[in-house]
């Protein structure tokens, strides 16, 4: 009776640890971090599918296929990757540029600030002298933070 008793509990303890690993818990979001976008996606197949070209050829090449067998396949795997890299393209003109995202930046500022006002933080000193350009790096002309030594952009030592 004790043994049946300790092997209940030892089981009931195993069911309790491990059932995070078997069942979603309530509440968690579907989306996983680091998940795949579908560009990622995207550029798994393609070069998967350059493999499989590359592979083919040298199939070929070795005497493993045949012509016809080759032309076919190849016309195949070609006509996928095509179909990928226009998708790719497609992707990439729907994207926001760089002039319609500052646009659209410039327009929150104004929304939160008020046309007529900027961000107190760009505003000149109260001494009222302009406000200072930022410092470039002479390297790659990227602006620099105040009292860096080496550029954050291309990691050359500042003057």
């Amino acid at each position: 009776m004790l043994w049946s008793a300790c092997a209940a509990l030892v089981v009931l303890g195993a069911a309790y640890v491990l059932r995070p690993l078997f069942g979603r818990a309530e509440g968690t979001p579907d989306l996983e971090f680091g998940a795949e976008t579908r560009r990622d996606l995207l550029l798994r197949r393609k070069t998967a599918l350059d493999r499989i070209l590359s592979d083919l050829e040298f199939e070929f090449k070795m005497g493993r296929l045949s012509q016809s067998d080759y032309r076919q396949l190849e016309a195949e795997h070609k006509a996928e990757a095509a179909a990928v890299v226009r998708e790719l393209k497609g992707q990439n003109a729907a994207e926001i540029s760089d002039q319609a995202l500052e646009a659209e930046i410039a327009g929150r500022k104004a929304e939160l600030f008020g046309p007529e006002r900027e961000p107190a933080m760009q505003k000149a000193p109260a001494s009222g002298t302009p406000p200072v350009p930022p410092a470039r790096c002479p390297f790659c002309g990227a602006e620099v933070i105040p009292g860096k030594k080496y550029c954050a952009d291309c990691g050359r030592r500042l003057r």
